[in-house]
């Protein structure tokens, strides 16, 4: 469920006595008034005593229309008067206002703060090429299409496993098909194997690799409208050394859906993780899926039938971190488990709240800006951010929201396998 920056801030707001209020005003010159019962409380000031100091803010105006810090409040006639230093706001037809005790554009970095503090699970192939084979990026640049339109979606019953979003190919004529924009290097005479989770929702959809030249190297057809994951090997000659991969669909209007699309060089050891993948974010393992149950079409199993296995890092494998290098978070495979490139691996990461899926920005910015973090979690934490920044006025926060991001944390909690099954059962946690 998604939380824009206007809706986390006032639910905060209801949490953290003092923070804040929002509210209907009038304008008039240096100040803005109200008769919000909140406020007026038989011509008390006690509610907005706590915001001297504190500030206006017009979440909906422009930049230099926003914010204004106050310097008086009074009261008379049933009226609430707050004076405000600064100019006058340049719009006074506009009635929504709140008042807060930070600047609002330090309780924003607060939370962007938080966002980038907080982490989320997720899953992903581990695969050589070609970019963008996990498909989580909001774009779909990195694919080209011929007599088709493939475009990302985010439809629920469309996407797979723990992603965000998959991509969806629609045929405008017969045969039609979108393929990875860049050519991947393989070696000459070398190996590979495709791997794909994908979906017919109408005709017949095929994964492909072809070389250079277009010719085809190897292929799956699959027909079944629930999800499939399909494999097969692959074989360059002596002339070939680059290769593509195809989705394709058979007949115009046919619909396919695909959650990841990738290809595995079988003699190559070494794994680049995605680019999107930051060094601060956190690989959880990696991890080989067994599926047992075989559909209709050749080579092709029942995507959510698996049995997921961790391999030991250190034995099996190796993970090595470059900071601030082209790629930060690199695999090695050792040279006695190379046979484990022949069977669908998979990497489990941990991305910031901030960029959780494929990278995709997700701070907060404008007031419809969207997080997809829990909220109850994302306000825990950014309660202990705001008795970091102001311990005197915050002094309560931090033992009231240590244990609650704690639960939230706990609630999130999922098993780490040595063995086990289910997709969704290689994560962790949520924290």
């Amino acid at each position: 469920m998604s939380t824009t920056w206007t809706a986390a801030r006032r639910d905060l707001y209801d949490r953290v006595p003092g923070l804040g209020m929002n509210f209907t005003a009038g304008y008039a010159g240096g100040y803005v008034t109200t008769t919000d019962h909140r406020f007026v409380q038989a011509g008390s000031l006690a509610a907005l005593e706590r915001y001297r100091g504190g500030f206006l803010f017009r979440p909906d105006r422009a930049a230099g229309d926003q914010i204004r810090p106050i310097s008086d409040i009074s009261y008379g006639s049933g009226t609430l008067t707050i004076t405000h230093d600064g100019p006058a706001w340049s719009n006074q037809t506009d009635t929504n206002v709140e008042v807060v005790a930070l600047d609002p554009d330090l309780l924003l970095k607060i939370y962007n703060r938080g966002l980038r503090l907080l982490k989320n699970p997720n899953l992903i192939p581990l695969a050589h090429g070609p970019a963008d084979w996990d498909l989580q990026a909001s774009a779909d640049a990195d694919w080209d299409d011929t007599n088709a339109t493939f475009a990302k979606q985010t439809t629920v019953s469309e996407v797979f496993g723990s992603a965000k979003r998959s991509g969806s190919l629609t045929l405008s004529a017969d045969g039609g098909y979108t393929q990875s924009a860049a050519l991947t290097n393989m070696g000459r005479s070398t190996a590979g194997k495709l791997f794909g989770i994908a979906k017919a929702d109408s005709g017949t959809g095929i994964g492909r690799v072809v070389d250079a030249s277009g010719s085809t190297l190897s292929s799956v057809s699959f027909s079944d409208e629930e999800w499939a994951y399909f494999g097969k090997r692959f074989d360059l000659g002596s002339a070939q050394k680059q290769v593509r991969y195809q989705l394709l669909g058979t007949s115009n209007g046919d619909q396919i859906d695909a959650q990841h699309l990738w290809f595995v060089k079988l003699g190559d050891p070494t794994f680049y993780l995605p680019s999107w993948l930051h060094e601060n974010a956190t690989v959880l393992g990696v991890y080989r899926g067994h599926y047992d149950l075989p559909l209709a079409d050749a080579d092709c199993y029942l995507a959510g039938a698996v049995e997921v296995e961790k391999l030991i890092e250190g034995t099996v494998y190796r993970h090595y971190t470059y900071p601030g290098s082209a790629h930060p978070h690199i695999i090695r495979f050792e040279k006695e488990f190379m046979h484990l490139l022949e069977e669908p691996l998979f990497v489990g990461i941990e991305q910031p709240w901030s960029a959780p899926f494929g990278g995709v920005s997700a701070v907060f910015s404008t007031e419809a800006s969207e997080t997809d973090c829990p909220l109850d979690l994302l306000q825990a934490q950014v309660q202990i951010l705001l008795y970091e920044e102001d311990p005197e006025r915050f002094a309560d926060r931090a033992s009231i929201a240590l244990p609650e991001r704690a639960v939230w944390a706990q609630r999130f909690q999922n098993p780490e396998p040595e063995k086990d099954t289910g997709w969704d059962s290689v994560f962790p946690s949520a924290r």
